[in-house]
Order: structure tokens, then C-alpha cells, then sequence
């Protein structure tokens, strides 16, 4: 079973203590298709940690990890989230009957959705995602939670995350889902 760990603003992609951020060096976008918008994010200095859940957000971004693999990043704007209800999941696609929303409520609106594409020499692929709901810093990082699920810190050991057996997750307003279930059935 494939597992997408995808937290509301951030996503899990290494327990690498090692990780090291460096913002210089070109990204290679030349895959990317030109109808594609880029992310341009107005710089500011990262002030919560890990960086790496902003910094791989950046224009040209790179981590080198312990094993000394280069990783640059770009970042794709793949459309705009609707918020109607305040409550929203981040889920497997193919099984939305079992999604749960997070606990906390989220304000009303549309923003926009950003994929962070993390590139080696011989791969890219998603490393986050994140709904951009402000331009302001950071000031910690924190588990969205579902209920029943305690608060624990984002150094630990433990992961909140969802399987995605199809190898994909979406973010969602959970009164999309319930339409979506209904209809289905």
C-alpha cells in the first residue's frame, strides 16, 4: 500500500535530520508545460521550522539530503480550492466515502492550490501540497487533525497521513464530498 502523507498546508517527505537547504542554482523547468503557471512568492525569511514545508515552495529551491542527493524544486498553481463550508479532507480520491474532515475550520472562499515538484537527476515527482490560504509568514507548523486524533509534534516519530492506494490525494471541502457521495450512490 502506497501512502500520501498530505497535511493541510504541508506534506511529509523525509525524517532526513540531514537536510540541508540551499536558495541558489537554476530550476530546471524546461518539463513544465508554458500554459503552467509558476508560483512566484514575494521572499521572506523562513521563521519556522522544518524550512523545507516553505522553502520548497520557492523559485529556485534545492535540498541536498544526507545521502547527498540534489533535489530542486519548482512549484505549479494547479487551480483554485472552494471553501463553502469550512471543513475540508484531504483524501484518496477513490475512496471519498470514508473521507473525514480535519477538525479545524477553515475560512470561506476560493485559494489557490499549489504542488511543490521536487526534481533529480533521474525523477521528479510531487513532494508537497499545499492550499494557500495567506501570504503571511509561518509562525509554526502544526497536524491537521481529524477527530480523535491527539496533537503531537511535527519533530516526532509519529505521522498523521492517509493511504492512497491509487498513488494520488486531493484537498476537498467536505460538502463537495457528501454531494459526491450522494450522487454515487
Amino acid at each position: 500500500m502506497r501512502y500520501l502523507f498530505v497535511l493541510l498546508l504541508f506534506a511529509s517527505c523525509t525524517g532526513n535530520s540531514g537536510l540541508q537547504l540551499k536558495l541558489t542554482g537554476q530550476v530546471d523547468n524546461r518539463n513544465v508545460k508554458a500554459q503552467v503557471d509558476t508560483l512566484k512568492i514575494r521572499p521572506y525569511t523562513v521563521k519556522s521550522r522544518p524550512a523545507i514545508f516553505e522553502t520548497a515552495f520557492f523559485t529556485n529551491a534545492t535540498a541536498i539530503t544526507e545521502d547527498t542527493i540534489k533535489t530542486s524544486f519548482y512549484t505549479v498553481n494547479i487551480g483554485k480550492l472552494k471553501v463553502e463550508t469550512g471543513e475540508l479532507v484531504a483524501w484518496d480520491p477513490n475512496q471519498l466515502e470514508d473521507a473525514k474532515p480535519f477538525i479545524h475550520k477553515f475560512p470561506l472562499g476560493s485559494y489557490p492550490v499549489h504542488l511543490s515538484i521536487a526534481k533529480t537527476k533521474l525523477d521528479q515527482r510531487v513532494a508537497f501540497a499545499r492550499v494557500y490560504f495567506s501570504a503571511n509568514h509561518v509562525s509554526k507548523w502544526q497536524f491537521a487533525l481529524r477527530k480523535g486524533q491527539e496533537n503531537i509534534p511535527v519533530f516526532s516519530d509519529s505521522i498523521y497521513g492517509y493511504g492512497a492506494d491509487a498513488g494520488i490525494g486531493l484537498f476537498m471541502d467536505m460538502g463537495s464530498v457528501k454531494a459526491y457521495n450522494k450522487q454515487i450512490k
